[in-house]
């Protein structure tokens, strides 16, 4: 993933969110791509950066 072109001190906020229904394994996949490749992305660039994960069935792991 290329995130060089991307002005993160021009984003609103420090927040960045994931809604989903996590009993389906396409959304703990995509989940997954998120906490471990493309945060550490954006930390880089962002370090305050939050990651709010909301939905159902959330695993305690995750919580």
């Amino acid at each position: 993933m290329d995130f060089s072109q991307l002005d993160y001190n021009e984003l609103p906020n420090n927040i960045v969110g994931f809604y989903g229904y996590m009993g389906g394994a396409w959304n703990l996949d995509a989940l997954k791509i998120l906490i471990e490749r493309v945060i550490p992305e954006v930390h880089k660039k962002k370090p305050d950066t939050i990651l709010k994960v909301t939905g159902t069935n959330i695993p305690k792991e995750i919580r």
